[in-house]
């Protein structure tokens, strides 16, 4: 059965992401965090654990994410070789749908496309990405390719396609590159390095301006910063 596709609010097309969701690769499921090496998913430190056969059907939805997944191609996929009826399938779905605290009658994760099968309905994220130093890198590379008058024509192509693969990537990994920062941030504040975290919030909100997380967290390290200069002239006192 062909997939049917999902447009965003702008009408563009959500490619699924097969070649970055996999049986042991980590992805984020909106606020989910799931883990299908460990059959677990995780929200706000709470973690809640599936069985093998629910996990490989949330996996194989994620897989095609925003399309239509028909009940012949997860049976197929997840019970390979094996003859079971659409009560087992069903099944599933209910327990992945208690799990994610979705209703079917108003589903805000799994949706059920009647005769057809179903369709996931929020974002998919590899947890994994690209490190914010790993921009940086390539950001300062370019900068210098631009201030050296290239020698050769290829040298120009080169920076060129260079740019627009940074340019590419800085968009798509936008709000991944946000949390690694705000994420660092965090930890930064553990160790009492507020300087620093407050530049990597600050970094965060550069790429994602309505971060709300990442503005409670730069506000709070505001304050931690203001008590402890404070306290400090107090002491001088």
């Amino acid at each position: 059965m062909a997939e049917e596709s999902l447009r965003g609010k702008k009408g563009r097309y959500n490619p699924p992401i097969g070649a970055l969701v996999g049986m042991n690769q980590d992805f984020r499921l909106g606020r989910w965090v799931v883990q299908p090496s460990l059959n677990s998913i995780t929200l706000d430190g709470t973690i809640t654990r599936l069985e093998p056969k629910a996990m490989e059907v949330l996996v194989c939805l994620a897989e095609h994410a925003g399309n239509v997944v028909s009940k012949e191609q997860l049976i197929g996929k997840v019970w390979t070789d094996l003859f079971v009826s659409d009560d087992v399938l069903t099944r599933c779905i209910s327990d992945l749908r208690r799990a994610l605290d979705d209703n079917p009658k108003a589903p805000q994760v799994i949706e059920t496309i009647p005769k057809r099968g179903y369709r996931l309905l929020k974002e998919v994220e590899p947890v994994c990405a690209p490190s914010p130093q790993w921009f940086q890198g390539l950001e300062t590379w370019l900068q210098g390719l631009r201030v050296r008058r290239a020698p050769r024509k290829g040298w120009g192509i080169l920076a060129t396609v260079a740019a627009l693969a940074l340019l590419l990537a800085s968009v798509e990994s936008r709000p991944w590159i946000a949390r690694l920062y705000n994420n660092r941030g965090a930890q930064l504040q553990k160790q009492g390095r507020i300087q620093e975290a407050i530049q990597d919030y600050r970094r965060a909100l550069s790429l994602r301006s309505d971060y709300a997380e990442a503005h409670y967290n730069l506000a709070d390290s505001y304050e931690v910063r203001r008590l402890a200069v404070r306290n400090s002239k107090s002491l001088e006192r």
